[in-house]
């Protein structure tokens, strides 16, 4: 599926990113990922950045940043997100900063011999062991949670 990438220089922000459905067949949550570039000193390192539906609608958002500029400014940061897109279709995504948004701080952490998964208040909190009777030790297809029982 072709992505097409544009940066206005001036402005950086809000940055299209078109995504096209050329197989003629309808996608819905299809996997994204693009390498988004940004001038030099127009981004600080530690910019959140979400994508925006074409409804203009919050997309969960993964970024990973892939590279700096020698004054720190960000140069590449690898963009993930899922896309629905019609049937011999194009549409346009907006890479934007999240500008003060929710701070969701760390959703899972290794504390002692167990992982904590907190997703705040009316959310997913659970320990999950990692040693002893019921640690996970993998997971085999979707839904299905092994747990060891030695």
């Amino acid at each position: 599926m072709p992505i097409v990438l544009g940066i206005n220089t001036k402005s950086v922000f809000p940055i299209p990113i078109g995504v096209e459905e050329a197989a003629g067949l309808e996608r819905k949550g299809w996997p994204v990922r693009v390498g988004v570039p940004f001038p030099q000193g127009k981004v600080k390192k530690g910019t959140r950045l979400i994508v925006y539906s074409p409804e203009g609608k919050p997309v969960v958002t993964q970024t990973h940043l892939m590279d700096t500029w020698p004054d720190g400014s960000v140069r590449w940061v690898l963009v993930e997100f899922q896309a629905d897109v019609p049937a011999n279709g194009h549409v346009f995504y907006q890479v934007k900063p999240i500008d003060g948004g929710p701070d969701w701080g760390v959703l899972a952490a290794g504390q002692g011999d167990a992982i904590k998964i907190d997703a705040g208040e009316g959310g997913l909190r659970m320990n999950i062991p990692t040693r002893g009777d019921g640690a996970l030790f993998g997971m085999c297809g979707k839904d299905d949670i092994w747990w060891s029982t030695e």
